[in-house]
């Protein structure tokens, strides 16, 4: 005869054949890495675009992924709907927390965070805003660039304000769901909890280091929203393009100058900008700032620990299973090194502008902050069910004592079934962004290079420009895309 606990091993094994003929999002992601970073942009969108149609839960993830691909195939037209489509996702979920919308099921919180919308952080906002603002300014409409600057500006502004809105919509949904899930199973909440509970969990070193050696969270100090500084999560590249933008738009610029030579102290291209800006002499001409996009930012994958049940003593013989899941950073490389413009008579040596992976880190701790203690909480939750189930299956007999036994079997197998991590993320973003300055040459030919590779440019006759460059990975060929400024 079969043991319980391999009956659960079966049950587990069940639920991922079923779902075996459906692609999950990591597969999906995993291509879509495949295609960006070799530099095919169309075939990346293809999946992801299709899947943006179905405006399902994940309809935000798709489009920001397409909308990525399609702007560096070049697809403008293309690239503008489906950032336009995920910021009408955005509006929708800031008028209301995802976490305080209904999720897959009744009892959506004790599954796992992927039963609720992505919702996008607050880079996702940012970088979507920042985008646009590119494609508009390449297309030379300048009212909408400075609208979507101005929108990028706004969303680094109440950056705090709304992951606050969305911790707190979080931990009252959890209360809600935990309480609602131990009436249902007729238990009194205390089953299992020796009064340590999420608390003790959290406060437990040997899950700390465990916490640590497997995801890189500090679960003493990352995260923590009032520690903060505008440096952990401000964009400085997206603050940098509105400044300029808007200095030779002729409305403004100097706060963001101002405010992205204080945070990157020592880049005297920054320096030189915000304090020129801020000076009465008349606009610069003739002049280039080059953006390199470089590399691919952290993805998140799925990383699985038991909690330690030393927190239930005497109680473990009831449970059957019991895990937890968590996103983990996966760090990808660079795409080149050593990055420098040439204008025929004199060398750039670009400076970074911005580590973008520093602010992906930033936002996936905030994340696991809030999904550390909900996690912890789904699981003390359903491992009490499964010792409350246990203690009374123990001083029953006959068909009763089956019946429990088979609703412990059931309760362990709903919780084995439903442990996972939420790796979902805005995988097409670079790992790092650098920046310079440079005098426009008369051939109108720029060379951008790095220790890859070499790549000319071509830039305008007249004025200023911008220019953008992405290039995701070593083998890829780069998107440009030049804006041309008064």
């Amino acid at each position: 005869m079969k043991t319980v606990k391999t009956k659960i091993a079966l049950f587990a094994a069940a639920a991922a054949v079923a779902g075996a003929g459906c692609r999950t999002t990591e597969e999906i992601l995993r291509d879509y890495e495949r295609d960006f970073s070799a530099g095919n942009y169309e075939k990346a969108a293809e999946e992801v675009s299709k899947l943006s149609e179905d405006k399902d839960k994940n309809e935000c993830l798709w489009r920001l992924h397409a909308g990525t691909a399609l702007m560096f195939a070049g697809k403008n037209k293309e690239a503008l709907e489906q950032f336009n489509g995920t910021e009408d996702v955005f509006e929708n979920e800031d008028a209301k927390s995802v976490f305080a919308q209904t999720g897959d099921g009744a009892l959506a919180m004790l599954n796992n965070d992927t039963s609720f919308n992505y919702d996008g952080g607050g880079q996702d906002r940012i970088f979507t805003c920042l985008y646009k603002a590119q494609i508009y300014a390449s297309l030379g409409h300048s009212n909408a660039t400075r609208s979507e600057l101005n929108r990028s500006q706004a969303h680094q502004d109440m950056w705090l304000d709304e992951r606050k809105k969305d911790i707190s919509a979080a931990a009252e949904r959890l209360e809600q769901d935990s309480a609602a899930y131990r009436k249902e199973k007729g238990e009194d909440g205390n089953a299992g909890d020796d009064g340590k509970g999420a608390a003790g969990a959290l406060s437990d070193k040997g899950l700390a280091k465990s916490i640590y050696d497997g995801c890189g969270y500090d679960m003493a100090n990352g995260g923590r929203i009032e520690t903060l500084s505008r440096k952990d999560y401000v964009n400085a590249y997206a603050s940098h393009v509105n400044g300029i933008f808007r200095w030779l738009d002729g409305t403004g610029g100097q706060a963001s100058l101002r405010e992205v030579a204080e945070l990157r102290r020592g880049n005297a291209t920054l320096a030189r900008d915000a304090a020129e800006c801020a000076s009465a002499v008349k606009k610069p001409s003739g002049q280039i700032w080059v953006y390199v996009e470089d590399g691919l930012c952290p993805v998140r994958e799925e990383w699985r620990i038991d909690l330690p049940l030393f927190l239930i003593p005497g109680l473990n013989k009831y449970v059957l299973y019991s895990g937890m899941a968590f996103p983990k950073l996966r760090k990808r490389a660079a795409a080149g090194a050593g990055w420098r413009v040439s204008n025929g008579s004199a060398v750039a040596q670009m400076e970074m502008l911005q580590d973008v992976d520093a602010l992906m880190k930033t936002e996936y701790d905030v994340y696991m902050r809030g999904a550390l203690a909900r996690e912890i909480t789904r699981t003390i939750v359903k491992t009490g069910t499964q010792i409350a189930l246990g203690i009374a299956e123990h001083n029953a007999s006959g068909r009763a004592k089956t019946m429990l036994m088979l609703s412990r079997i059931a309760a362990a197998g709903w919780h084995a079934g439903t442990v996972g991590a939420d790796i979902r993320s805005w995988t097409a973003l670079p790992q790092t962004v650098w920046e310079t300055r440079i005098d426009r040459p008369a051939s109108g030919k720029i060379e951008i290079a790095s220790a890859t590779g070499k790549y000319a440019v071509d830039v305008p006759h007249e004025g200023n420009a911008m220019v953008f460059f992405r290039i995701p990975s070593a083998a890829a060929q780069p998107s440009v895309r030049v804006v041309r400024l008064p």
